[in-house]
């Protein structure tokens, strides 16, 4: 596992494809953007913000939306500088997802 740190993940990131899955246009249209402690996404559907905290070791991530009881639980994994994996801890199926850096700020 690919060690990732808050500063690597600072900046909008785009969907590229899901492992194992197939990707929509609209689904690449989704947006990751991140600063030293918060995660906005954005996506045609809906949209959410709120702080995270993350493990730099294991690339654990509680993401904490405040409309939400519990924090969703991601997984990092940096496979480049600008290539991501994150995997949503959540149902039965977790989907990996492929983000892309799109910009540093």
């Amino acid at each position: 596992k690919a060690k990732v740190t808050s500063e690597e993940l600072i900046g909008e990131w785009r969907l590229d494809y899901f492992i194992d899955k197939n990707i929509s246009k609209n689904e690449k249209q989704k947006r990751y953007i991140f600063t030293a402690d918060r995660l906005t996404y954005n996506s045609i559907r809906k949209n959410a913000k709120g702080n995270y905290t993350l493990q730099p070791k294991s690339g654990e991530c509680d993401w904490f939306i405040p409309e939400m009881e519990k924090p969703i639980k991601l997984i990092f994994k940096k496979v480049t500088t600008d290539t991501l994996h994150i995997k949503e801890m959540r149902g039965e199926n977790p989907v990996t997802s492929v983000l892309v850096r799109i910009s540093n700020k």
